[in-house]
């Protein structure tokens, strides 16, 4: 098993050189590969974003049409 982890090595290696890293410079390098790859906003986090803006803009809505009214009456 000893005698082959050389040879094993070495060929993962040439496979990186030769597949891998001319895959990863054709997709916008290193930073191309870590947007690609990191860690995106869930699904969850995204409604939450929404909700909480549309009910800030609700509120405000809201706030808004009864200082208008108190204005009028």
């Amino acid at each position: 098993m000893l005698e082959v982890l050389p040879q094993l090595k070495e060929c993962v290696g040439e496979y990186v050189e030769r597949v891998i890293c001319p895959e990863i410079r054709d997709k916008g390098g290193w930073s191309g590969f870590i947007s690609r790859f990191s860690k995106k906003q869930d699904l969850e986090g995204q409604v939450k974003v929404v909700c909480c803006w549309t009910l800030l803009l609700l509120a405000t809505s809201i706030l808004s049409y009864f200082l208008w009214k108190r204005r009028i009456a």
